[in-house]
């Protein structure tokens, strides 16, 4: 099964938000499905270096520029 996960945090930076769904998307894609994630490209700068790791398990990742132009 392919599935989008949409959110505004994301792996590798140190939310709340972004340390649920990068573990969710994780374990969904260990389950053996596609797991594709949107998400903002955020510019903060707190990293964690775990989900850096978690990240890479994970299928796809596209980062949306969310600058103001």
């Amino acid at each position: 099964m392919n599935i989008l996960i949409i959110a505004r945090y994301f792996s590798p930076y140190n939310h709340i938000a972004s340390v649920r769904l990068t573990k969710l998307a994780k374990y969904i894609q260990r389950s053996g499905h596609q797991v594709t994630v949107l998400t903002a490209n955020n510019n903060d700068k707190t990293l964690d270096p775990i989900l850096v790791e978690d990240e890479k398990e994970i299928g796809t990742i596209i980062r949306a520029d969310n600058s103001k132009t």
